[in-house]
């Protein structure tokens, strides 16, 4: 089995401070759907399933690449590995 790629994604404040990769190259994309008062330009809709689309700003970057700073936050965590699907599914889930 291949080992996942591992990256830390920094909130300071609920805002985005960084997204950091374990060696490889990595691209995100960001959605913040608190879009109100945004410039129009940055705003898009989303695809919401079965709902309306949802306007929100979006922005494509690539994630810094450090290693060793991913591994000690992987380590910090104690190597707790959930799902993003079943840490959704936890009664007590907290949103991002």
């Amino acid at each position: 089995m291949t080992e996942p790629v591992k990256i830390a994604v920094v909130l300071e404040g609920g805002m985005l401070q960084a997204v950091l990769s374990a060696g490889v190259p990595v691209q995100f994309v960001m959605i913040d759907y608190d879009a109100e008062g945004a410039d129009g330009g940055d705003v898009a809709l989303i695809p919401q399933g079965a709902s309306d689309p949802a306007p929100a700003i979006v922005h494509v970057s690539n994630a810094d690449i450090d290693g060793p700073r991913v591994l000690e936050l992987f380590s910090v965590a104690g190597g707790q590995v959930e799902t993003a699907a079943a840490a959704h599914l936890r009664p007590n889930a907290v949103e991002g």
